[in-house]
């Protein structure tokens, strides 16, 4: 992870190490003492974000059993993987406002937290591309294999990029640590950086087109669908923006000029969020009451009117003169009311219990954070 272009900066103005923290974002430049406090106050409310978000998916995994076919595993490690990278891009710049550490070893930290914000960005996508759209065919009704082969293909390109940038700019970051020597590769991490959020972009086009046409097949054969439909459309908004602006920002280093901080920093607060808000979509897609009639209806149970069925009178009794009731023996009488009494659902099975009331929560948003000072996508701003 180098400046962008070898312009930027942020790690000048380090003064001796102590152990105290008097002059924690002060340098001669305003500017950079602003952006530096600014990203770190972004880096903390997201990873606040990050946690709150992290305790209603247990809750909801909790109180709706079906939320479990979305929020598994790999829902859960994309958060972690953002809440640890969050957690460590502040350690990182509190040892250096601090003067514990010099900038060398902010980049040191730097592989730590680019790994864990790299794989929590591919694992979002793993959720959208295939998690949603395979829920969706399911309730759908018919999920034919090509559709997973079309997620495979996306995802396996994607994965293999992912390695690559990685790869690329955790060697940057050891180059700059001087844990490694070589020659750094700047100039082809920018260019492979905009390449991967191209390719992430036309990925998230692609699983909102199969969404929104396994919408329109469910809309046409009357599924139900309930509130899956505008969910399911904001998820794929939220993730199409936070990844615009990211393509955006990317290709202002191919420009002379750039932009200025204060402009980074908005887009670093428009990504983090639009990029929670996603995970948000997801809980709520999770916790449908649609797809608990699915999961209830797969099942070996029924869904079952509580009340006793009554019929019509036909014909031939509404034809039938009323007479007199006739006397019963004792015995008989008491068998009639034994039988009588039997529950409707003797033949039917019993009727399961009624549904949970839902519970929504309304949590904010969280997404990764943005070193020193960088935004969201791992790269140092340029101060104009």
């Amino acid at each position: 992870m180098a400046p962008k272009g070898g312009k930027g900066g942020g790690t000048g103005g380090l003064g001796g190490i102590s152990s105290s923290c008097p002059g924690a974002f002060q340098y001669d430049s305003r500017e950079l003492a602003q952006s530096r406090a600014a990203y770190f106050a972004e880096y903390c409310v997201f990873f606040l974000v990050a946690l709150f978000i992290l305790i209603a998916m247990r809750r909801v995994k909790k109180r709706h059993g079906n939320a479990k076919r979305l929020l598994g595993p790999i829902y859960l490690v994309s958060l972690l993987f953002a809440l640890l990278g969050n957690a460590l891009l502040i350690v990182a710049t509190m040892l250096q406002e601090c003067r514990t550490t010099d900038f060398r070893s902010f980049y040191q930290w730097a592989i730590a937290f680019l790994l864990f914000f790299r794989l929590s960005n591919f694992l979002l996508l793993v959720l959208v591309v295939y998690n949603v759209n395979d829920l969706l065919r399911q309730l759908h009704g018919h999920n034919p294999s090509y559709f997973k082969f079309i997620y495979g293909f996306i995802l396996a390109i994607m994965g293999a990029l992912t390695c690559g940038l990685v790869g690329i700019q955790c060697y940057n970051a050891s180059v700059s640590a001087y844990v490694s020597s070589g020659p750094s590769l700047g100039d082809a991490e920018i260019r492979l950086r905009l390449a991967y959020y191209v390719l992430y972009l036309v990925s998230i086009l692609a699983a909102g087109a199969l969404a929104a046409a396994t919408v329109v097949s469910m809309r046409a054969r009357g599924t139900p669908r309930g509130n899956l439909t505008g969910w399911t459309i904001a998820l794929m908004f939220s993730m199409f923006l936070w990844t615009l602006f990211t393509v955006i920002e990317y290709a202002s280093n191919f420009t002379d000029q750039g932009f200025d901080y204060k402009v980074y920093l908005a887009f670093s607060w428009i990504e983090n969020t639009s990029q929670a808000f996603s995970w948000i979509c997801m809980l709520f897609i999770a916790k449908s009451t649609v797809l608990a009639g699915v999961a209830v209806n797969h099942g070996t149970s029924q869904i079952y009117n509580n009340q006793t069925p009554t019929y019509p009178p036909t014909l031939q009794q509404q034809s039938q003169p009323a007479y007199a009731p006739v006397p019963v023996p004792q015995q008989q009488q008491y068998q009639q009311q034994q039988q009588n009494h039997l529950p409707y659902t003797f033949h039917t099975g019993a009727p399961p219990p009624p549904p949970q009331q839902q519970y929504y929560y309304q949590q904010q948003p969280v997404y990764n954070g943005t070193p020193n000072p960088m935004n969201g996508n791992g790269h140092m701003v340029e101060l104009k």
